[in-house]
């Protein structure tokens, strides 16, 4: 986990989720990483957010798969909770495919040129 907190660090990559998954994400992330699943309102309220701006990022970075959730379903209420983790290789993975994508853009562009 060591290597993938640093990888957050990085200005390219923070942009890029931001740009993914709004201003928060990349807090959102940093959170998520401290225990391999968590609840979304754990998440709002280590951020001092709406439960549901929380869970329109999750599912921002879900619909990317960089995040991923379990479903459980209460017995009692029947109503479902959520524990989010973070698929941190599929970041650097589609960050790399970007700017694989934008380098071939620039290169036709300079061939056109």
């Amino acid at each position: 986990m060591g290597q993938e907190k640093n990888i957050l660090k990085i200005p390219s990559v923070q942009e890029f989720i931001e740009k993914k998954a709004g201003k928060n994400a990349v807090e959102l992330i940093k959170i998520c990483h401290k225990k391999k699943a968590i609840k979304d309102e754990e998440v709002a309220n280590a951020l001092k957010l709406k439960v549901t701006d929380v869970r329109t990022t999750l599912n921002r970075l879900h619909y990317r798969g960089i995040a991923n959730y379990h479903k459980t379903k209460n017995k009692k209420t029947g109503w479902y909770s959520y524990t989010w983790s973070i698929n941190t290789p599929k970041v650097v993975e589609l960050v790399i495919s970007e700017q694989k994508e934008e380098i071939e853009k620039l290169e036709k562009l300079l061939e056109e040129e």
